[in-house]
């Protein structure tokens, strides 16, 4: 879906009503992770910081 794609704004509606929900689920799974145990602190704090820098970004 997103390659060669240069702005959000180039999408179709339906795109990014896709996109959202993509990114959605995948903070609600990174949050779900972060709290399995036996997941390191050094983990946890990698995965918060991708999740935040994917969701920044797209």
């Amino acid at each position: 879906m997103l390659a060669n794609v240069e702005s959000y704004d180039k999408l179709s509606v339906e795109q990014r009503s896709q996109l959202r929900r993509i990114m959605l689920c995948i903070s609600d799974t990174t949050d779900k992770v972060v709290k399995l145990p036996g997941v390191s602190s050094d983990d946890q704090r990698l995965l918060k910081k991708a999740e935040d820098r994917y969701v920044k970004h797209h």
